[in-house]
C-alpha cells in the first residue's frame, strides 16, 4: 500500500513538473516569439502601445485604411490628411467618410492645385495617441491642413493620462506609463499570457455577436450582422453617459485637461509648420436615437434628469473656441437626419460605428463646410 502511495505520488509529481515546465515554456515562447506567432490586425509599437499591423486588411505601409502614396507631396497637389479612431476604418478606403471626402474634392481646385485626402487613423485611439501618429507619420505626407476627428463617445472619458493600452499576443492590456516593463528589449506584462489569452477569447465569446473585423474590405459591403450581444452594447453604451452625468466624476477633470493640452499642443505644433488645423467632431449613437438612450438608462440604472446628453460637444466647443481652431460639430445634423427618417439608421446595428448612410452624410457635411474655406483660399491668393 506504501508503495503504491509513492509511486502514485511520483508520477502525481512528474506530471506536474511537466505541466509547469510546459507552461513556462508557453510563456517564454509568447513573450518572445509574439512578433512571429502572432500576425493579427494589431501589433506592438513601444512608443504608440499598438498600431495596425501594414498590409493587412487593406492597410497601407503605416497600417491606415488608405493605399501607399508617394512621401514627397505631388506638384500642384494641396494634402489634406485626417487623423481619428475606428471612425476612419468603417467602410473601408472606398467608402469610409474620409475616402468619400477625398471623392467629393477631386474635382475641386486650389490655386489650381488638385486636392488629395489621406485617411491616418488607427482604431482603438484618442487625441494624445493621434497626436503622436501626425508626428511620426502624418507629417511624412507634408499636409496643407489636418483635419481631427473627434468622437464624443470617448475621446473624452477614453483619455487616461497615466495609462498606455498596448497590444500583446494580439490582446489588448492598459498599464501604467510608468511601470512599462521590458526584458532584453521585449516588453513583459506581470502576468500570465497563457490565462489572459484565454481570458480575452472568452470574454470575446461572451460579448461579441460576431468575431470583430475591424479592418473593412474596400468593397463598400456594410455588414447587417451586430458586433455585440445586446447585453454588452447596453453596458458599454451605459458606460460611456458617466461622461454625461451631472455629478460627473472628479477624475474625469484630468481627462478634459490631458484633451485639452493635447489639442493645444497640436495647434501650436501645426501653427509653427505653417499647416491649417481643423476638428470634427463625431457623434455617439445614443446621442442621435432617443430609443437607444431610454434602453441604455434602464440599463445602467442612470437617472435621466442626471444626464447632459451634449456635454462632450459643450465641453470640446468650449475647448476650440478658447483656442480659436475652426470645427464642425456633426451631432445637429445626424440628429435631424435620423428624426426626419427614423427607420433609416445612420450607425450599423450594435456596432457603434456609422453605416453607409453615416459615412455618406458624414462626408457630404464635412464636403460643404469645407468647399467655401477652400475657396477663400483660393480667392486670397488672387
Amino acid at each position: 500500500m506504501i508503495s503504491l502511495f509513492i509511486r502514485t505520488t511520483k508520477q502525481v509529481a512528474t506530471y506536474l513538473i511537466v505541466l509547469l515546465i510546459t507552461w513556462l515554456l508557453l510563456e517564454i515562447a509568447l513573450t518572445f516569439l509574439d512578433p512571429y506567432l502572432f500576425k493579427a490586425f494589431f501589433q506592438y509599437d513601444s512608443e504608440l502601445g499598438f498600431r495596425v499591423r501594414p498590409h493587412t486588411n487593406g492597410s497601407n505601409e503605416f497600417g491606415f485604411n488608405d493605399i501607399d502614396r508617394p512621401h514627397a507631396k505631388p506638384a500642384n497637389t494641396y494634402r489634406i490628411i485626417v487623423l481619428g479612431d475606428s471612425f476612419n476604418w468603417a467602410g473601408g478606403t472606398d467608402c469610409n467618410y474620409v475616402g468619400l471626402l477625398g471623392k467629393k474634392l477631386q474635382n475641386e481646385r486650389i490655386n489650381e492645385k488638385k486636392i488629395e485626402v489621406i485617411n491616418v487613423g488607427y482604431p482603438s485611439t484618442g487625441p494624445y495617441e493621434e497626436f503622436l501618429v501626425l508626428k511620426r507619420f502624418g507629417l511624412k505626407y507634408d499636409p496643407d491642413l489636418v483635419i481631427l476627428g473627434f468622437f464624443a463617445g470617448n475621446d473624452f472619458s477614453g483619455m487616461e493620462p497615466h495609462k498606455k493600452q498596448i497590444v500583446l499576443n494580439a490582446n489588448f492590456y492598459t498599464i501604467d506609463r510608468s511601470q512599462e516593463y521590458f526584458l532584453f528589449g521585449v516588453p513583459v506584462i506581470l502576468k500570465s499570457r497563457v490565462v489572459e489569452i484565454i481570458s480575452q477569447y472568452k470574454k470575446i465569446l461572451r460579448d461579441v455577436q460576431i468575431r470583430p473585423n475591424r479592418g473593412e474590405q474596400p468593397s463598400c459591403s456594410f455588414t447587417s450582422d451586430p458586433e455585440f450581444t445586446e447585453a454588452a452594447f447596453l453596458q458599454l453604451t451605459a458606460a460611456k453617459l458617466a461622461f454625461q452625468g451631472w455629478k460627473m466624476p472628479v477624475y474625469f477633470t484630468e481627462q478634459v485637461e490631458l484633451v485639452s493640452r493635447t489639442i493645444s499642443s497640436m495647434k501650436e505644433y501645426l501653427f509653427e509648420r505653417h499647416i491649417d488645423f481643423k476638428i470634427v467632431i463625431l457623434p455617439d449613437e445614443v446621442q442621435i436615437d432617443p430609443k437607444l438612450l431610454g434602453a441604455a438608462i434602464d440599463f445602467g440604472h442612470i437617472t435621466k434628469g442626471d444626464l447632459d446628453i451634449d456635454r462632450p460637444q459643450k465641453l470640446v466647443q468650449s475647448i476650440l473656441a478658447g483656442e480659436k481652431i475652426s470645427h464642425l460639430d456633426l451631432l445637429p445634423i445626424f440628429r435631424a437626419a435620423f428624426l426626419q427618417n427614423p427607420e433609416n439608421p445612420l450607425y450599423l446595428l450594435r456596432n457603434t460605428h456609422w453605416n453607409r448612410a453615416g459615412n455618406e452624410l458624414a462626408a457630404e457635411t464635412i464636403y460643404q463646410w469645407l468647399k467655401p474655406q477652400l475657396q477663400n483660399i483660393h480667392d486670397d491668393s488672387n
